[in-house]
C-alpha cells in the first residue's frame, strides 16, 4: 500500500512539474477556444511541434474546421440566443465572414497555427493563437 501512495505521489509532481502542457491538454484547450458550437467544429486536430519561448509554451497545431452552418443561419441562430441584443447576428455574422472568408455549411477550412500556453498554479493554459 505504501509503496503505491509513493508511486502516485511521484507520478502526481511529474504531472505538475512538466516543462511543457501534455499533448492532450494542448488539444483539448485548442478545441475549446476554437469551436464554435452550431456554427463550426474542429477536426482532424494535430499537434506538430512544441518549444519553449521565454517563459511561454508554443505549440504548432494543424487543424480543420468543418463549417455547420452557413453564415445567415449562423447569425440567426446568434441572433435568438441573444435576444436582448439586436445586433449580435449582424456582428456575428461579420465576425465570421472577416475570419473565414466566404463560407456555407459543409465546407472545409485547413489551418496551420501557434498556439502559446502560459504555466499557472493551475497548470498549463492557452492564452492566444498566432498565424
Amino acid at each position: 500500500m505504501f509503496k503505491k501512495f509513493i508511486f502516485a505521489a511521484i507520478t502526481l509532481c511529474l504531472i505538475a512539474c512538466s516543462d511543457s502542457p501534455s499533448e492532450q491538454q494542448v488539444l483539448e484547450q485548442i478545441k475549446q477556444s476554437v469551436n464554435v458550437s452550431e456554427v463550426l467544429e474542429v477536426a482532424n486536430i494535430d499537434k506538430l511541434n512544441g518549444w519553449m519561448d521565454k517563459q511561454h509554451y508554443v505549440a504548432q497545431v494543424s487543424y480543420e474546421i468543418i463549417f455547420i452552418r452557413d453564415p445567415k443561419d449562423a447569425a440567426h441562430q446568434l441572433s435568438k440566443a441573444n435576444k436582448d441584443n439586436p445586433f449580435a447576428g449582424i456582428f456575428g455574422e461579420m465576425a465570421l465572414k472577416m475570419e473565414y472568408g466566404n463560407f456555407k455549411a459543409g465546407d472545409t477550412q485547413q489551418f496551420t497555427k501557434d498556439f502559446r500556453f502560459r504555466k499557472t498554479e493551475q497548470g498549463w493554459r492557452l492564452i492566444e493563437a498566432q498565424q
